[in-house]
């Protein structure tokens, strides 16, 4: 039976359902982007105000802290900061 706008209920239902689709679709996709981000980019796993290893080329001897990255073997880095 055709409804006001002229399209069947059939019509209508299939459209629902391929809307539904594509709803999950894009939920399916945000997901996957959200597991490849945390995989290829560092976690920042807070700050510190020291750290070992490694030297500095000409920056000030003493930076402010230390952003504590998580790298992707699990490993812990620092990576100084320092004030403008």
């Amino acid at each position: 039976m055709p409804t006001p706008l002229g399209v069947s209920d059939a019509g209508l239902q299939t459209l629902l359902t391929t809307m539904q689709q594509i709803v999950v679709a894009i939920g399916n996709l945000n997901q996957a982007i959200v597991n490849q981000t945390a995989a290829i980019f560092p976690q920042t796993q807070g700050t510190a105000t020291t750290a070992t290893g490694g030297a500095t080329i000409t920056l000030p001897t003493h930076p402010t802290g230390y952003f504590e990255v998580k790298a992707p073997d699990g490993s812990t880095k620092k990576v100084a900061y320092y004030d403008p």
